[in-house]
């Protein structure tokens, strides 16, 4: 399976290449060392939530489960989770347990807020792991 930095960099430069093909460009793609938090304020209580609500399904570690079925929720930055709980509380995103998003509707602002600040702070390797597309199928 190929790296998604690799994927990215390559269709970047065959993008500019169209564009400018006298133009000599070289793309590097890194992902950030240190994920952007929250203010620390809701951190107990997002951490209550993970482990009462979230841990069952995304392990106690939050990397998802192995067949890519359930997202692993760390290495992510706070402003692109909270972004992703929000559309999840509002029923915006696709393939998702109905359960889950009755859950994410009846939790508050600030709720969601410490949730996302928690999350941001959890870090771990990332498995090479097949995607779940739009349609439900796992593969490529």
């Amino acid at each position: 399976m190929s790296d998604p930095k690799d994927v990215f960099k390559r269709e970047l430069e065959d993008a500019v290449r169209k564009l400018a093909p006298d133009l000599k460009v070289e793309v590097h793609v890194e992902r950030p060392k240190n994920p952007e938090h929250g203010d620390g304020s809701l951190l107990e209580f997002g951490e209550a939530v993970f482990r009462e609500q979230c841990a069952s399904c995304h392990e106690e570690d939050a990397r998802g489960d192995d067949d890519g079925f359930v997202p692993s929720l760390r290495n992510q930055h706070y402003s692109y989770l909270l972004k992703q709980t929000r559309a999840l509380a509002e029923n915006h995103r696709r393939n998702v347990d109905p359960n889950l998003v009755l859950f994410m509707a009846n939790l508050k602002s600030d709720e969601l807020t410490g949730l996302a600040d928690y999350l941001s702070r959890l870090s771990g390797p990332v498995k090479d792991r097949l995607k779940m597309r739009d349609n439900g199928v796992v593969g490529d």
